[in-house]
C-alpha cells in the first residue's frame, strides 16, 4: 500500500482507505485475541491483552470494562477461596466455593472442592 502511494498521484484517497481497513482489523483482532483469552479462562492474560488495546484505543467497545471485570475477578476470587478454607460450616464453605468458581473456574481446585462438598452434603446424617 506504501508503494502504490509513491507511485500514484491521483489514488490517495483510494490508499488512505486501505490503510483505514487494515487498522481497523488490527485493531479488532486486537480485541477478539484479548476476548477468546478471557474465554479460555486465561484472565492475566487477557488483561495484558486488553491494556495493550486501551493504551492504542481507550474507548474500544467495551474493552475497559472487560479488563475492569477480570482485574476483579483476579482479586475477590482467591479471597472467596481463602474465605471457604477457613470456613467451618459446609454450606457456607460450598458457597464460597462456588462464588469463587463463578468468577474464575479455573482458580486452583474450585472444582474438585465443591463436587467434594456437595458429595459430602447430599451423604445421610
Amino acid at each position: 500500500v506504501a508503494r502504490g502511494m509513491e507511485l500514484s498521484d491521483l489514488q490517495d484517497e483510494h490508499f488512505e482507505g486501505i490503510l483505514a481497513d487494515i487498522d481497523t482489523a488490527r485493531v479488532e483482532h486486537m480485541y477478539q485475541t484479548a476476548l477468546d483469552l478471557e474465554k479460555d479462562y486465561k484472565y492475566r492474560r487477557a488483561i495484558a491483552a486488553y491494556s495493550a488495546l486501551i493504551d492504542e484505543f481507550e474507548y474500544y467497545k467495551d474493552a475497559l470494562a472487560r479488563k475492569g471485570t477480570l482485574e476483579d475477578y483476579i482479586e475477590k476470587a482467591p479471597r472467596y477461596y481463602a474465605e471457604a478454607e477457613a470456613e467451618p460450616d459446609p454450606e457456607i464453605k460450598l458457597r464460597l466455593f462456588k462464588a469463587s468458581r463463578d468468577m474464575w473456574p479455573e482458580y486452583k481446585d474450585v472444582e474438585d472442592r465443591i463436587a467434594e462438598l456437595e458429595r459430602q452434603l447430599s451423604e445421610p446424617q
